[in-house]
């Protein structure tokens, strides 16, 4: 499919199919292959004398996309050059920092480039999708399948000398999957709209690609940039991905927990919507801890009076006496709705993992508390104060 794509063929199906299977064949092609860029975004399927023929869309002629491709390979072994002699870790961090330095963010959305590997990468202006085709090429271009291909090999070794044509293809159609499973209307942004319009947006922002999981036995791994209120987890993607039947649902955040305010600039939920807080404070109740809360609210309000370059962030001591995993799991409790069949997790980013990504960036304040003015500190603290004594019921 790949190959008659790339020479701008009509696929022949031998049998009828319905029309959600080319269209998920398709993107499955897209995702999976970065370099190719003349596929358009549809394609239809046209049916004569019984047989299935599926019509892609393209961008572009064969030969502006011959011309294109080529020069985007050699662009990618270019900065592939770079990472000789460097550690997986090494060579991901690189990739990294090049496409965020050498790429902007590009807001005309009416260019098909900005969503390719080539907008990001020969022409320095792409949208997410083009930045993160643009760092799978170079993944793919590294050899960073070579662990399956490792794995691969193993699995046909123990078949022994002579294993049968259908052994050899089952275990070399293995391949790391990654799929466009929930597509968001990017007209809808649920986390600077209001609290009370906040769930109806949550609900509504998001579809699925049904198809793309084979149900109860796939698991789902999910990437989420942050998770701060959960709101979107809990009203909507959860759930929504929870029709797609897989076995598990596992959420990365490729932040740390967010557990205090943002003073320098986002407006960010006050202390008893950040649901890292809820989910300490439930952990407190439910552990017969509540005097770490009294505590804590006790010496918040002592220092009041006090200048503020003397004041100390209590808060932190809400969060101490528990490990990361243990208030995730809560969350997760919190954040998974009644009636989901597959189990969910909720794996985060470290504190020391962030410092290590981003050693050029220090600021993780609403991740650590530590504030870097004693204005941070003087507002969380009477952040708390205001929570124990307006939401907090002794």
């Amino acid at each position: 499919m790949k190959n008659n794509i790339s020479n701008y063929m009509k696929l022949l199906f031998r049998r009828s199919v319905e029309e959600a299977t080319p269209q998920q064949l398709f993107q499955a092609v897209s995702y999976d292959n970065p370099q190719i860029l003349c596929m358009g975004d549809t394609c239809r399927l046209a049916k004569q004398s019984g047989k299935s023929y599926f019509v892609p869309s393209y961008r572009c002629s064969v030969e502006e996309c011959a011309g294109k491709t080529e020069a985007l390979l050699e662009k990618a072994r270019q900065v592939c050059d770079n990472v000789k002699g460097k550690t997986d870790y090494e060579k991901e961090l690189f990739f990294h920092d090049y496409l965020i330095e050498h790429c902007a963010y590009h807001e005309d959305t009416g260019n098909w480039q900005a969503y390719t590997a080539a907008g990001a990468l020969l022409n320095g202006k792409a949208v997410c999708e083009g930045y993160s085709r643009a760092f799978q090429l170079l993944l793919n271009q590294e050899g960073f399948d070579n662990y399956l291909n490792e794995l691969k090999v193993k699995k046909i070794e123990a078949l022994g000398h002579h294993p049968n044509h259908e052994e050899l293809e089952k275990i070399l159609s293995w391949r790391i999957r990654s799929e466009k499973v929930a597509i968001k209307d990017i007209k809808l942004r649920t986390f600077i709209a209001e609290g009370n319009s906040r769930n109806d947006l949550a609900a509504h922002v998001y579809d699925i690609t049904y198809g793309s999981l084979v149900p109860h036995v796939d698991n789902l791994v999910i990437i989420d940039d942050s998770i701060v209120r959960g709101t979107t987890l809990r009203q909507s993607i959860i759930g929504i991905l929870d029709r797609l039947h897989p076995k598990k649902i596992v959420i990365v955040s490729s932040s740390p927990q967010v557990r205090y305010p943002d003073y320098y600039g986002i407006d960010m939920a006050s202390m008893d919507q950040f649901i890292a807080f809820k989910a300490a404070i439930d952990l407190l109740k439910e552990r017969d801890m509540k005097d770490v809360i009294a505590r804590a609210y006790n010496k918040s309000k002592d220092q009041v009076g006090l200048p503020k370059e003397q004041m100390v962030n209590y808060v932190k001591e809400i969060y101490a006496p528990f490990t990361n995993e243990e208030i995730a799991a809560k969350m997760v409790e919190l954040l998974t709705p009644k009636g989901t069949q597959a189990k969910v997790e909720i794996v985060y980013q470290t504190l020391e993992g962030l410092h290590e990504a981003c050693p050029n960036h220090t600021g993780d304040w609403y991740f650590s508390g530590d504030y870097p003015t004693p204005g941070g500190v003087k507002l969380v603290n009477q952040a708390f104060i205001d929570y124990i004594e307006k939401v907090y019921q002794f």
